[in-house]
């Protein structure tokens, strides 16, 4: 199968090759998967990097834990059913050498996750990291129908899911970002309001939409650059 590794970390352009591997066997509770997308997400570039001193794990990695595609094959323990289902991926490439940067990948078959079939396989790449960090940080603690929230970096990839999962759940969407591309990118997800993070009077402006009431959940995908504003827009202890 072609592949894309690398053998030791470094920049992309230095580091990355491209070539001819082996196919994948699945073993047991396993499936093989036909990629059809490979999701590429920070955690993926910066343990290439060797972001903060991260050491490269295995000798050679194929990069990147999110993707989607096909199963073609099974491992024992696994329904042979699931042969020619189309799943989203997540994790592919956590604490295992070989992630979703190939033709074929094999993983846990818990981590190949049906896709529905009105999603498409390029946005079923593009759910695991995001999305699911996305809903750990909005729905572990909080019950959002009818809360007030900010969502930071609405224009992001986490931002923007915790956006419409946010407004799916019945919560007034207030979300913050850097520039016009991403307030156009933050009202299609379906904020309410969305306002520059980098304005002088961020928390007048959130206080004004709320007629002065604080809100009651903050999703920050940058806490410390934000803990002062937040500091004074959220309420305390809110359950």
């Amino acid at each position: 199968m072609k592949a894309i590794w690398y053998e030791k970390q470094g920049d992309a352009s230095e580091v990355l090759i491209f070539g001819e591997m082996d196919k994948p066997v699945p073993q047991n509770d396993e499936v093989l998967v036909k990629v059809s997308f490979s999701g590429l997400n920070p955690s993926d570039t910066k343990r290439r990097s060797g972001f903060r001193g991260q050491k490269q794990a295995f000798p050679k990695i194929i990069p990147h834990s999110d993707g989607s595609g096909i199963i073609e094959a099974v491992g024992s323990n696994v329904n042979k059913n699931r042969v020619g289902e189309r799943v989203w991926l997540y994790s592919a490439q956590w604490q295992r050498p070989f992630g979703t940067a190939a033709d074929f990948v094999c993983v846990p078959s818990s981590l190949a996750i049906a896709l529905a079939d009105t999603t498409s396989l390029e946005i079923g790449a593009t759910i695991g990291i995001p999305a699911l960090t996305a809903y750990a940080g909005l729905f572990k603690y909080s019950n959002l129908n009818g809360a007030t929230i900010l969502i930071t970096g609405g224009g992001g990839s986490v931002g923007n899911c915790a956006i419409q999962m946010a407004k799916y759940a019945g919560a007034h969407v207030i979300s913050s970002v850097s520039g016009p591309e991403k307030m156009t990118a933050a009202l299609n997800a379906g904020a309410d309001n969305v306002l520059r993070y980098d304005t002088p009077h961020f928390v007048e402006d959130v206080l004004d939409i709320t007629a002065g009431r604080k809100l009651d959940l903050i999703f920050d995908v940058a806490f410390g650059h934000n803990i002062e504003a937040n500091l004074n827009i959220i309420k305390e202890h809110w359950i």
